[in-house]
């Protein structure tokens, strides 16, 4: 179809989620994809939409199942594809080769990036989310900015209500 253009057509502002996924060890895997899990569903219960490229983990495992090769250098041009469909991208923190083309990606494309920072100091066991939460307030914000209707965390409640069953 020549000449059609498609835009975005959502109420919703919309956040992909890059992380660290494979690690060559089962366990920090889990972890990694674990994490991601428990972050998107901060940002969903603010009420974002949320693509989750960890969940091609469990895609994975079906393959080695099969006995195939996992298809995690396959999933490059769709993860890609949904950076720039994207109002922002979150990147969480720690390495991931992946993580780091796609948000080059999305500055080339001009997605906002809000990156998750090792770099700040708290105690645990909440450490991580403050650090995600940090991040969180900024897109909260730049979604208010663009007209979209969010759910700021009840603070009279505790930031971690919703979170506790977590620690």
């Amino acid at each position: 179809m020549k000449g059609i253009t498609l835009k975005k057509q959502s109420s919703m502002f919309s956040v992909y989620i890059a992380g660290p996924i494979t690690a060559g060890d089962d366990a920090l895997e889990q972890r990694n994809v674990k994490e991601a899990l428990e972050v998107s569903i901060i940002l969903v219960k603010r009420g974002l939409a949320v693509y989750l490229p960890h969940i091609s983990w469990y895609a994975d495992q079906v393959m080695k199942e099969y006995g195939k090769e996992p298809m995690n250098h396959d999933y490059l041009p769709q993860d890609k594809h949904w950076v720039s469909m994207c109002d922002a991208i979150l990147r969480l923190s720690g390495k991931s080769k992946g993580a780091d083309i796609e948000v080059q990606y999305a500055r080339e494309h001009n997605v906002p990036v809000f990156a998750v920072s090792q770099s700040l100091s708290c105690e645990k066991p909440y450490s991580r989310i403050i650090r995600i939460l940090y991040c969180l307030d900024a897109i909260l914000y730049l979604a208010e900015l663009r007209g979209h209707t969010v759910r700021r965390p009840n603070l009279s409640q505790g930031v971690f209500d919703d979170l506790s069953e977590w620690y």
